[in-house]
């Protein structure tokens, strides 16, 4: 099955829904539990008070068949994204890269500093990107760790991940 319409939804969501959220919305997509990632990520944007644009919100109500809790006009809140952080790499990195490691399909795996913006409502924090062969969907893999995002190699991606992945610095490449 198919999960073409949750991953641009968490994609456009990371940054704006917590890190856990999105973590354990996955993990959940990926072990096959649909109906308990639905119901989930509804609740998630509910007591995180997340509004969705009317593109997420159309986005959302495909996959999950429910009406989003808030629906807003105004532009998603901006973090801007570094190579050098504020703080030590959080304790999953290791195991993120003995995992990457396993998998052939991971091209590489980069880190960023997230800062944020005005309105923005994560705190600053190291993202991890998984980076995987083009064609992969990234829910294939799920490495169940708050701030870590699969995406695939030449995809379009939305602002949050795209200014991420401008900024990160490799951590491992393929074959290393």
């Amino acid at each position: 099955m198919g999960y073409e319409a949750e991953a641009a939804l968490l994609g456009r969501l990371a940054g704006r829904l917590s890190d856990e959220a999105v973590a354990m919305t996955w993990g959940d997509l990926n072990a096959g539990e649909t109906g308990l990632a639905h119901a989930g990520l509804a609740g998630w944007l509910e007591v995180e008070r997340v509004a969705l644009t009317r593109e997420e919100a159309a986005l959302f109500t495909g996959a999950t068949g429910r009406t989003p809790p808030l629906v807003a006009d105004e532009p998603p809140p901006g973090y801007t994204f570094t190579a050098r952080g504020g703080a030590e790499p959080p304790e999953h990195e290791e195991r993120l890269l003995a995992w990457a490691a396993r998998l052939p399909e991971v091209r590489q795996v980069l880190r960023a500093w997230r800062v944020p913006g005005r309105g923005a409502t994560q705190p600053a924090a190291w993202v991890h990107l998984v980076v995987v062969d083009a064609g992969t969907p990234p829910h294939h893999v799920v490495f169940r760790e708050p701030g870590v995002h699969a995406v695939a190699e030449g995809e379009e991606l939305p602002p949050y991940l795209a200014a991420a992945l401008a900024a990160a610095e490799p951590l491992r490449q393929a074959g290393g």
